[in-house]
């Protein structure tokens, strides 16, 4: 176990944008994707603080409309959820486990995402039914990231205490196209 001394960063906070008010959330979502800053945001359609954001990577062989890029948003009540942004709007609510979820992360392939939050559990879903592929239990404390290595065989994990851990991803999901 790597052991890492938390430093402060950066945030961004928004305080409840209206979901009606899209140009406010669509301006707001695109200056924290360019920042890279973590950010904690409130909008309507959570019902709590989101803690982290991913966008979805495709491959280039993949036909999507320029309007139909996705950003996933893990929050504490217990949802993730899947937003198109430049269309102003959400499009599902993904329930995964029963506490708040803390972190997400897509896979390089887009094809799946992971999440995990105040449970011992890591959740790999796919991305386009929902459906939860695996789950990977932890030991760890709460964890606040997620990340995959840039072969996309291994999930990092890191946690309130600071720490850092490796964990492989299920064979058959490496496999997946």
């Amino acid at each position: 176990t790597l052991q890492l001394k938390p430093i402060p960063s950066p945030f961004v906070e928004i305080n409840r944008i209206p979901a009606t008010n899209v140009d406010a959330l669509l301006a707001t979502m695109a200056r924290v994707e360019r920042s890279h800053d973590g950010a904690v945001v409130w909008v309507d359609a959570h019902t709590d603080m989101i803690h982290s954001l991913d966008l979805r990577p495709y491959s280039q062989g993949d036909a999507v409309a320029e309007d139909a890029w996705q950003v996933a948003s893990a929050s504490s009540d217990q949802t993730i959820r899947i937003w198109q942004p430049m269309l102003g709007r959400m499009v599902r609510i993904i329930r995964p486990g029963p506490l708040p979820q803390l972190a997400i992360a897509y896979h390089r392939s887009g094809r799946w995402l992971a999440s995990a939050g105040q449970e011992s559990m890591i959740y790999l879903l796919d991305a386009d039914s929902d459906r939860i592929l695996d789950q990977i239990p932890t030991q760890q404390d709460w964890i606040y990231s997620l990340s995959f290595s840039p072969d996309g065989t291994v999930l990092m994990a890191g946690d309130w205490l600071g720490e850092v851990r490796s964990y492989p991803v299920p064979e058959p999901l490496t496999r997946m196209p």
